[in-house]
């Protein structure tokens, strides 16, 4: 072939290794020869290329010469949604039509302005704002609804309860730390926050006993002068829309479990908050990202706050406080998926 790759069986080349899992191989292939690798799949010859430069020649200068891809298909997806070819691996006129219709979006001009949303929700490391491969795969796998976990395997934490597809239980298990670690997660990010756009504000309040023997704390995070002059006692609560007590309800209505866990907080916190002299506002979360309005209302304007303090526009800083969020809601999640689920292929 002319570039560096495995050695090709006689009859059907690498194909069992390309068939077994195709983006695995293609890394692999990269990471032992480079940028430009090849392979064959049976008699038939295929390029790897992961060169900016020759991608560019491929795709755009050059891409009149390049109108075909091999096909291949996403085992799971493809069968779960039916899913047409994409751009990447359409043939003759499907990629020609889906090439006319996809290349006015890529002008110059909309590109710079896509550049302030990709600064905002791009995968940054250093600000902790990315996932890991495995959580990413984990958390791809979730939100399309594909198998999480082996048919019949138990919690590696609470082996009594079977794992189900949906991850609902990996999600909602007590046991392993993990639904702490989201916790704190989110509490961390809203807490930073705070700061950024300087406002002062307690951790954990109000979790002394107090004349009526509760020993309840109705504040992760306090902070002064917040809702009509009072105190606000911010809670953070992550729920489950796969609920059984609110499943029926949550399946037709966008938010409802959301809104349940504001009335169960409501109900722990508001006795308590009222003789503190506080307000209490939940801020509940379902694990698929919908927030409550309560905790809608707050962000807002904790963004409003954020916006002012820096001088950024209002809508920045809302989508700037919203992805950081949900990059610590996913992360978490995907991290307790993964931590049930390492046995699934």
């Amino acid at each position: 072939m002319g570039v560096n790759g495995p050695t090709p069986h006689p009859f059907w080349g690498n194909a069992r290794e390309f068939a077994k899992d195709h983006f695995a191989m293609m890394q692999k292939l990269r990471d032992t020869y480079g940028d430009v690798s090849g392979f064959y799949i049976g008699a038939m010859p295929a390029m790897v290329i992961a060169d900016q430069e020759l991608l560019k020649l491929v795709l755009v200068k050059q891409f009149v010469s390049f109108p075909d891809r091999i096909e291949f298909r996403v085992r799971g997806l493809d069968e779960k949604f039916d899913l047409p070819p994409g751009l990447l691996v359409s043939k003759g006129e499907n990629w020609k039509n889906s090439r006319q219709a996809i290349s006015p979006t890529f002008t110059g001009g909309k590109l710079k302005q896509m550049v302030p949303i990709i600064q905002t929700f791009m995968p940054t490391p250093h600000k902790n704002l990315h996932l890991d491969p495995p959580e990413f795969q984990m958390a791809l796998k979730w939100w399309l609804g594909l198998d999480t976990s082996q048919n019949g395997s138990s919690c590696s934490f609470c082996p009594s309860h079977a794992l189900d597809p949906l991850g609902h239980h990996a999600l909602t298990c007590k046991s392993g730390g993990d639904s702490i670690f989201r916790h704190n997660s989110l509490g961390d990010t809203f807490w930073e926050s705070c700061k950024l756009a300087c406002i002062a504000g307690q951790i954990e309040a109000g979790s002394g006993l107090d004349v009526e023997g509760s020993r309840t704390r109705p504040a992760d995070i306090l902070l002064p002068n917040w809702e009509f002059g009072k105190p606000a006692a911010l809670d953070f609560t992550i729920t489950s829309a796969l609920n059984p007590s609110t499943l029926n309800e949550a399946s037709v209505m966008a938010g409802f479990a959301a809104s349940a866990a504001e009335v169960r907080k409501h109900v722990a916190n508001d006795e308590k908050c009222s003789r503190l002299g506080w307000v209490c506002i939940p801020l509940s979360v379902e694990t698929y990202g919908c927030w409550g309005e309560e905790a809608g209302r707050c962000l807002d304007r904790l963004a409003t706050r954020i916006a002012t303090r820096t001088g950024c526009p209002k809508s920045s800083a809302v989508s700037g406080l919203y992805g950081r969020l949900s990059i610590g809601l996913v992360r978490a999640n995907a991290r307790a998926l993964l931590a049930r689920s390492s046995s699934l292929s």
